[in-house]
């Protein structure tokens, strides 16, 4: 993080620290001989962990918590372990107040809403080949094909 970390002139800050920390992750779980199993899950969490900002109140909604959930199952983690990852990273930086975020409540808040658990892959709610069919259908509708 040394690299990205600078004074605005008011604060420290760390732009685009999250990619830059995978690639220092890497190195380091390979000094101490982290075994393989447990790197993907560990990277995942280093580049996802500052992606909640962009759940602001205005911007958080059910298709962008899916996605990010899904993202996180395939890189081998889950919503429940970023949770954690982000109240320790935002409870570190004095003088904020301690505790989740509240991008990342509202992460919490919806996935809860769908009745996510935050683990699963979450299935599209309509495949390509779903909408093709009903795309021809309405097109064409009894020149089909089967009809």
């Amino acid at each position: 993080k040394k690299v990205t970390t600078k004074w605005d002139g008011e604060r420290w800050v760390s732009p685009n620290h999250a990619n830059v920390g995978v690639n220092l992750t890497r190195k380091f779980l390979d000094k101490i001989g982290c075994p393989l199993k447990y790197r993907t899950t560990i990277e995942t969490l280093v580049d996802e962990h500052m992606e909640h900002l962009n759940f602001t109140e205005k911007n958080a909604n059910a298709r962008g918590v899916r996605r990010f959930i899904n993202r996180l199952v395939n890189g081998e983690t889950n919503l429940r372990m970023l949770g954690f990852l982000v109240e320790a990273d935002h409870s570190g930086r004095p003088p904020l107040a301690g505790g989740v975020p509240q991008t990342m409540q509202n992460i919490f808040d919806i996935a809860a809403e769908l009745e996510l658990d935050g683990e699963s892959k979450i299935a599209p709610e309509i495949t390509g080949d779903e909408l093709e069919e009903d795309l021809v259908n309405k097109i064409f509708g009894d020149f089909c094909v089967g009809k």
